[in-house]
């Protein structure tokens, strides 16, 4: 992975491809200040995904930077915060060609 970058830390709008399948993705890159942690990390939130990723290749693309990481003083101000995120998210990548099937749906049709 010596030919990837990782963008700075803060918070983006982008999609997370599953199976060749994009999702919709708010996506943090940081330390998780508001938990008091200290490695930085990638998390990424897809939009319209039920299923589990573990043992799964996927591939992370960020579209927009949303805004900068920051302590909040509660995970009640955090969750507040990640849902208007994900509204930002949904606003600025609507029109974006993306596939929003789910999972579940996607088990279907190949069965």
């Amino acid at each position: 992975m010596a030919d990837q970058l990782i963008p700075a830390d803060g918070v983006y709008a982008g999609r997370t491809i599953v199976d060749d399948h994009p999702f919709l993705s708010g996506i943090s890159i940081g330390h998780t200040p508001t938990f008091g942690g200290t490695q930085r990390q990638i998390e990424t939130h897809l939009l319209g995904f039920d299923g589990w990723l573990y043992g799964r290749r996927v591939r992370v693309e960020f579209e927009r930077h949303l805004r900068l990481q920051r302590k909040f003083p509660s995970a009640a101000a955090l969750a507040e915060q990640v849902t208007a995120d994900i509204a930002e998210v949904r606003r600025c990548l609507q029109d974006a060609p993306a596939d929003t099937t789910t999972v579940e749906e996607q088990r279907h049709d190949a069965g």
